[in-house]
């Protein structure tokens, strides 16, 4: 068997920050704390790594 690793590191395969969205307003709902709650995470998501396109 041939074994076989994907690594997407620059959101070109899978739409990261659109799951990670979902992740959010998911897990915000199920904890009842509202959308603001998921916003926030968002925004903490979006200020971690810059995307390639950003200026160092």
């Amino acid at each position: 068997m041939q074994r076989l690793a994907l690594f997407d590191l620059d959101n070109t395969l899978i739409d990261l920050d659109g799951a990670f969205q979902i992740w959010a307003e998911e897990f915000a709902e199920t904890r009842a704390l509202g959308r603001e709650a998921a916003g926030w995470l968002t925004a903490l998501n979006r200020e971690g790594l810059p995307h390639r396109e950003a200026p160092g």
